[in-house]
């Protein structure tokens, strides 16, 4: 899992919310394709074999790039986990999705 050392931090947050929570923690697992966004920053990224997830910061958020290889087929869900830290905000999260031809995927997605 690719994480950016000032924003270690609110990964480590966003596990114990998840832990407390009593969620499956091994969606952050380096297995699963995942992208972290808290509020207008990505914390987290894991690429696998076959997907590529990438990620641009924008004003108030993220815009997301989920792209799906020709005959990929997971066993595990990509990840797509959204989060907001702070009291108060607003947050805009686009995910732009392209799945390849015979390609069997699932997606996991939620907000802490």
């Amino acid at each position: 899992m690719s994480i950016k050392i000032d924003r270690v931090k609110e990964y480590e947050t966003i596990l114990e919310i998840y832990e407390k929570e009593g969620l499956d923690t091994s969606l952050f697992g380096d297995r699963i394709a995942t992208i972290i966004i808290s509020g207008d920053r990505i914390i987290g990224l894991n690429n696998i074999p076959g997907v590529e997830i990438r990620g641009e910061e924008i004003e108030d958020g993220v815009r997301a790039y989920v792209e799906i290889a020709d005959g990929t087929e997971l066993h595990f869900p990509i990840h797509l986990c959204t989060g907001f830290l702070k009291n108060e905000g607003y947050q805009r999260v686009i995910f732009d999705i392209t799945v390849g031809r015979n390609s069997k995927v699932k997606f996991t997605s939620h907000c802490i």
